[in-house]
């Protein structure tokens, strides 16, 4: 799904999405989110390497997978969380750029290097 975590003060904090991952793609993930749940199941006793197992399907697979969040706009409301719930694809491929074919998909494993 292209996100780095870490344990920031006890909280699991997206600190990075990748450009391909569908994290970003869905424009709901944004670095800061707290993840809370994975697939339901509350993750703060976790470490960070297990509930980036549990996102990328090491245990239940399927092809999405449900992400709850929490994200704090001090700007707008001043200690009062939004929760966000997304949906993220599991597959190793994703929406190709605005500027590509329609309906072009990105795959990073049928990329190759330039020479």
């Amino acid at each position: 799904v292209g996100i780095t975590v870490a344990n920031v003060n006890g909280s699991l904090v997206v600190v990075a999405l990748s450009a391909w991952g569908s994290a970003r793609w869905s424009g709901r993930v944004e670095k800061g989110d707290i993840i809370t749940h994975v697939e339901g199941s509350l993750v703060e006793s976790l470490s960070a390497h297990s509930v980036i197992d549990m996102i990328n399907g090491a245990h239940s697979g399927g092809d999405t997978v449900e992400v709850r969040l929490l994200r704090y706009r001090d700007a707008i409301k001043p200690r009062q969380p939004q929760q966000v719930v997304v949906h993220l694809s599991r597959s190793n491929t994703t929406p190709a750029p605005p500027d590509a074919a329609p309906g072009a998909h990105y795959s990073p494993s049928a990329q190759k290097a330039a020479p």
